[in-house]
């Protein structure tokens, strides 16, 4: 069997420098340079996901997407985006994320700080260059607020896909209250209510998309509904309340063996572009689903798994022999 050349694979440890390195790094994991890489690496579309996004527009209801981590429901909510040539506004939940996160945010203790320094400036004048950059600053409540993910699409010109991801990872209120919001299609920024400007001299608020927008008596009212896709990887049950209220689809893999492989190549296609070795990638395809078979396996590993193998000299049956177990262990005992 062939020995991998240290010098030739290994960074760590090896006599890479860092400046040679980037042509390695996978493009699904580059935000910076391949903001918008996997558009389409998802399970290949059919009339039955289709359907659902087109149901879910028509009806103004958010689109629900579960399936398995890896799957490519995060990418069917940027591909809906690229199709329909509009922007995409993402939120990840976490389990600390609550509402407002994605309505607006009001910096107060900001404020207050440069409030005291300009202050501060009046009384002392220049002879502490510590407040001096405070003398023009604007303390405008405009310049401590910001609408958010869900702000900005209600109130952009255009539609726009909202993309909630994982929110399976919130608390138990979370997808009420978001639906409670689609439903009413309006909610208010009470810092602005409580200041209670005459009509035309609102502050403008920046949003999301660089825009900016005058919000009479602090109520954000919808202007374009947008396409709101909701991810789940099935991590909880939800309440009937809030699947009712859901256009719900799932995205999955075929039972039979040979179409589980070729929705998989597809997948491994759309990730790796001009770069793809069509024979490798069968191979390790088949092998993966295979592992899968034994045990939870995610598309993830598939594409550690085809990223390691191509990026490098390491040929296919070193890879089983030294590195497999390491990109493929099953996620379950």
């Amino acid at each position: 069997m062939q020995k991998i050349d240290k010098d030739q694979w290994r960074i760590y440890k090896g006599s890479k420098k860092l400046s040679e390195i980037e042509n390695i790094i996978p493009k699904w994991r580059d935000k910076k340079s391949n903001p918008n890489h996997n558009a389409e690496a998802f399970v290949p579309l059919n009339e039955e996901i289709i359907d659902a996004v087109n149901t879910a527009i028509y009806l103004r209801r958010p689109l629900l997407v579960t399936g398995e981590a890896g799957i490519g429901k995060s990418s069917l909510a940027k591909s809906i985006a690229k199709s329909l040539r509009v922007e995409l506004l993402h939120w990840h939940i976490t389990s600390k994320s609550v509402l407002q996160d994605a309505l607006y945010s009001y910096d107060a203790l900001s404020r207050l700080h440069d409030i005291q320094m300009k202050k501060l400036y009046f009384e002392i004048g220049d002879k502490n260059n510590e407040v001096k950059e405070y003398a023009n600053i604007s303390t405008g409540i405009e310049n401590y607020l910001k609408l958010k993910v869900l702000g900005s699409a209600f109130l952009s010109d255009d539609t726009v896909v909202v993309l909630i991801d994982e929110i399976d990872k919130s608390d138990m209120d979370l997808p009420n209250d978001l639906l409670h919001i689609f439903e009413e299609q309006e909610f208010e920024i009470a810092e602005l209510k409580r200041m209670k400007f005459k009509e035309g001299e609102e502050p403008e608020i920046e949003d999301e998309l660089n825009q900016t927008h005058k919000i009479p008596n602090g109520v954000v009212k919808c202007n374009k509904f947008p396409i709101i896709v909701m991810t789940s990887n099935n991590e909880r049950d939800f309440p009937p309340a809030f699947l009712r209220r859901c256009i719900s689809i799932e995205l999955k893999l075929s039972d039979d063996r040979d179409k589980k492989i070729e929705q998989l190549s597809s997948m491994v296609k759309a990730h790796f572009e001009k770069e793809k070795d069509d024979n490798i990638i069968e191979k390790i395809v088949t092998d993966f689903v295979e592992l899968k078979e034994q045990g939870l396996r995610s598309n993830d590993q598939l594409l550690n798994a085809i990223h390691l193998v191509l990026k490098t000299d390491i040929d296919y049956e070193t890879f089983k022999a030294n590195f497999e177990n390491i990109i493929s262990k099953a996620l379950e005992s």
